[in-house]
C-alpha cells in the first residue's frame, strides 16, 4: 500500500479516537436516512462537489436511487465503513488528485462491497492513474469536470452495469432454442411463413394436442393463419370473440384448467380441431407493452384427461413469444411497408398490375429465354371433342343400365326340426345319466336321476308309520285313531313318493338323445337344459333375423343368401318359407334364438323372424360335405330393392326413370 494512503487511515484513526466533530450535516443527513430509505435502492454517494451541483445532479437522477453527498476523503471512508453498501462512487473536482487517489486505495478496506468509481476531475495528468486504470479500480476517469448531464449519463449507466452484474443469473432454459427460432422467423419472406413456423416451434415447448399460431390484423380486426390440416382455405377469425381475441385485445397471457366452461370460450374461434377444450394456455406475441403492439397469439390446448398447464408451460411459451417477437415486428413492418409502396405505385400510374406477382418474379429471374405459345391444334380438338362426347354417351347408358341393389341383412342360426330339449324342473345334484348320445328312448324312461337321499329317507318313515297303524287297525277293527291315521299317513305317503319322483328326469316323449349337458356330480339350476331329444324328422331350417324397417318389403318366396360362419366361401341359396307378422326388440330377438346362440349375437334395433327350409341336411365346402348341425350360425342376406346407377347418383332423375321404365 503507498505510503500515502496508509497516512491517510493514520489520520483518520487519529481524527476518530476524539470527538466526531468532522462528520458534517449532510453525512449525518445520510446517516439518518440509512434506516428510513428503503435499503433495496442503490446508494449514489456524491464527493468533492458544491452545492449547486449536487442539487442540479439530484435533479438529473432517477428516483430510483438514493443521493448522499460528502465535502471531504474523510467523510468518505467515513461512508464506506458505516456498512452502507454505496455502488456508484463519484468524485469531484473539489478533491485533489492525490485525494482521490488515496480514497480509492481505500475502498477496498473500508467498504464491504466495492462501487463502482467515477473520477471527474483528474487534473491535467491522468496518466498517474494508469495503475488504477489497469486494475480496474475505475468505471471512468475525466481530466476535467463534464457538464451535468454527461455525468448524470455516467452515473446512470454505472447504476446499469451494477445492476446487470447483481442480475446475472444462468440463461432460462430454451433460450438458446427460442434464439434459433427467431433468426429463423426473420428470415421468411413472408407472414404466413413465420407463423407455420412459430406454430411448430410452440409444439415443441410444450407437450400439447394441438397449437395455433393466430396472426393479429389490427387494421382488418381479425386473426388469421395459413390453411392446414384437412381444409384448403385460410383461417380468418374475428378479434370480437374467443379467449384468442380476447388475448390479442389485452396483451395480456390466458392459462385456464377447463377452458370450455369460461364465458369468453368460444370452440370454432379457439379450438376449431377439437370435439371439447378442457386446457387452454394462450400467450400473445408482442414488440412492446402497448396493446396495440400485439402481432400474434400462441394458443395451445390439451384434451380431457392430461394434466393442465403448468406455470412452467407458460414461462417457456412467453419465452419463445419475447424471443421472436422483434424478428416477427420487423417482418410485419416490412410486409406492410411493401404493401403500401406497391399501392402507390399503382397509383401513380393510374393501374393495376395484370400479372401476378410470382410470375413477374419469374420472367425477371428466367432472362431472355422465353415459353412456347400456346399452340392448339384443329385436328386433336375435334378429337378431344368426340371422344369426350362418346365418354359422356356411353357414361348415361351405363348409368341407366347398371342398378345399385340395397339388401336386407342380420344374424341367422341353423334348428332342426323335431328337435326337443329337456330342462331340469328343479335345482340339485346329478347323481346318475341312465342315457348316452345316440340312444334312443321311449317316452317315460328314465334320463337323469338326481339326489334324493332326503325325499326316500322321507318316504321309507311314512311307510313304517303306515305298517304300523295297519297293524292297529287290523287288531281292533272299531277303533277310530289307527283309522284316522291311515288316513292322513296315505296323504303323506302318496305326497312323499311324487317328490321322490320329481328327482327322475323321463322322456317326455320317444327319440333319440343327440345333446347330453350334463355328468355326474354336477350341480345344475332350474331351467338347466339337460338334454335334448331329435325325432324321425330332423329337417335342417334356418332362423334369420332382418331389420324391422325391411319387413314391409319381405315376401315369401324372395331369395335368400347365407353365409356360415367359416364357410364363408361357400355360400347357401336358400328360400324364404315364412314371414313373421310383428317386429319384436333386440331381448325378445334373442329368447327366440335360444340361450346357447344369444350370446353370440349381437342386435342394435328391432328385428323381424324370417325362415327358409334347407333342401338338403348337408351342404358342399372345399369339395366335401358337410352335415347340418342345430346351432350353427351365419349372415342371412336379402335384396329388397334396387334402383339405377344414374337415379343414385342424380336423385332428381328418379321420377323420370321409372316413367321411361314403365
Amino acid at each position: 500500500m503507498p505510503g500515502g494512503a496508509l497516512t491517510l487511515r493514520r489520520a483518520i484513526a487519529n481524527e476518530n479516537s476524539g470527538p466526531m466533530s468532522f462528520e458534517t450535516e449532510s453525512l449525518k443527513s445520510f446517516s439518518r436516512a440509512r434506516d428510513s430509505e428503503a435499503r433495496a435502492l442503490p446508494l449514489v454517494l456524491l464527493a468533492g462537489f458544491g452545492d449547486p451541483q449536487a442539487a442540479e445532479m439530484r435533479a438529473l437522477l432517477p428516483a430510483s436511487c438514493r443521493i448522499a453527498t460528502a465535502r471531504s476523503a474523510r467523510e468518505v471512508v467515513l461512508a464506506l465503513s458505516v456498512g452502507e453498501s454505496v455502488r456508484v462512487l463519484c468524485l469531484g473536482p473539489r478533491l485533489s488528485a492525490i485525494e482521490a487517489r488515496h480514497v480509492v486505495a481505500e475502498i477496498g478496506v473500508a467498504a464491504s462491497v466495492a462501487p463502482l468509481v467515477l473520477l471527474t476531475a483528474a487534473g491535467p495528468d491522468p496518466a498517474s492513474f494508469q495503475d488504477l486504470i489497469d486494475a480496474d479500480r475505475l468505471f471512468y476517469l475525466s481530466s476535467g469536470e463534464p457538464p451535468p448531464q454527461d455525468l448524470a449519463a455516467l452515473v446512470r449507466g454505472a447504476l446499469e452495469r451494477q445492476h446487470a452484474v447483481d442480475m446475472n443469473e444462468p440463461a432460462p432454459a430454451g433460450m438458446l432454442q427460442a434464439l434459433t427460432v427467431a433468426r429463423r422467423v426473420a428470415a421468411q419472406q413472408d407472414l404466413a411463413s413465420a407463423g407455420d413456423l412459430l406454430q411448430l416451434a410452440a409444439e415443441e415447448s410444450v407437450e400439447a394436442d394441438r397449437v395455433y399460431c393466430l396472426l393479429y390484423d389490427s387494421d382488418g380486426e381479425i386473426l388469421w393463419s395459413r390453411a392446414a390440416g384437412l381444409t384448403n382455405e385460410d383461417r380468418h377469425e374475428s378479434a370480437a370473440v374467443g379467449l384468442v381475441s380476447f388475448v390479442a385485445r389485452t396483451g395480456r397471457p390466458v392459462r385456464i384448467e377447463r377452458a370450455s366452461d369460461d364465458p369468453r370460450f368460444e370452440r370454432e374461434a379457439d379450438d376449431p380441431l377439437g370435439e371439447r377444450c378442457e386446457h387452454l394456455l394462450a400467450v400473445p406475441v408482442r414488440a412492446a407493452e402497448s396493446r396495440a403492439a400485439v402481432l400474434s397469439v400462441l394458443c395451445a390446448v390439451r384434451d380431457p384427461g392430461r394434466t393442465p398447464f403448468s406455470t412452467d408451460d407458460e414461462s417457456a411459451l412467453a419465452l419463445l413469444a419475447g424471443t421472436v417477437a422483434p424478428s416477427l415486428a420487423q417482418l410485419a413492418l416490412a410486409t406492410t411497408l411493401e404493401a403500401t409502396s406497391r399501392r402507390d405505385n399503382d397509383t401513380r400510374r393510374g393501374t393495376i398490375d395484370l400479372f401476378r406477382e410470382e410470375a413477374l418474379e419469374y420472367h425477371a429471374a428466367a432472362g431472355t429465354q422465353q415459353g412456347d405459345w400456346l399452340r392448339l391444334s384443329p385436328r386433336w380438338t375435334s378429337t378431344t371433342f368426340w371422344l369426350l362426347v362418346a365418354l359422356v354417351a356411353a357414361f348415361l347408358v351405363f348409368g341407366f343400365v347398371s342398378t345399385l341393389d340395397e339388401h336386407s341383412s342380420g344374424p341367422a342360426v341353423v334348428r332342426l326340426a323335431g328337435r326337443s330339449e329337456v330342462s331340469a324342473s328343479q335345482a340339485g345334484l346329478v347323481t346318475a345319466v341312465d342315457v348316452r348320445p345316440g340312444d334312443r328312448v321311449e317316452a317315460g324312461d328314465v334320463l337323469v336321476r338326481f339326489q334324493s337321499t332326503r325325499e326316500a329317507a322321507e318316504l321309507a318313515r311314512i311307510e313304517s308309520q303306515w305298517e304300523m297303524q295297519l297293524v292297529e287297525r287290523l287288531r281292533d277293527l272299531s277303533a277310530l285313531s289307527p283309522a284316522q291315521a291311515l288316513i292322513g299317513l296315505r296323504a303323506e305317503r302318496d305326497l312323499a313318493r311324487f317328490r321322490l319322483e320329481e328327482r327322475l328326469v323321463r322322456a317326455p316323449r320317444a327319440g333319440i338323445v343327440r345333446d347330453l349337458r350334463c355328468r355326474e356330480d354336477q350341480h345344475v339350476a332350474t331351467g338347466d337344459i339337460l338334454l335334448s331329444l331329435s325325432g324321425g324328422d330332423s329337417r335342417p331350417v334356418l332362423m334369420a333375423l332382418l331389420p324391422g324397417e325391411h319387413r314391409p318389403l319381405l315376401r315369401a318366396g324372395m331369395p335368400l343368401k347365407l353365409e356360415l360362419r367359416g364357410y364363408g366361401h361357400a355360400p347357401q341359396q336358400l328360400v324364404i318359407a315364412s314371414i313373421a307378422d310383428e317386429v319384436v326388440g333386440p331381448e325378445e330377438a334373442k329368447r327366440l334364438l335360444g340361450p346357447e346362440v344369444a350370446t353370440a349375437v349381437s342386435l342394435t334395433g328391432p328385428v323381424v323372424r324370417v325362415e327358409a327350409v334347407f333342401a338338403n341336411d348337408t351342404f358342399d365346402a372345399d369339395g366335401k360335405h358337410y352335415a347340418f348341425h342345430d346351432g350353427m350360425w351365419g349372415a342371412a342376406e336379402v335384396p329388397v330393392r334396387s334402383e339405377s346407377l344414374l337415379a343414385a347418383l342424380v336423385p332428381g332423375l328418379r321420377a323420370a326413370l321409372e316413367r321411361i321404365r314403365d
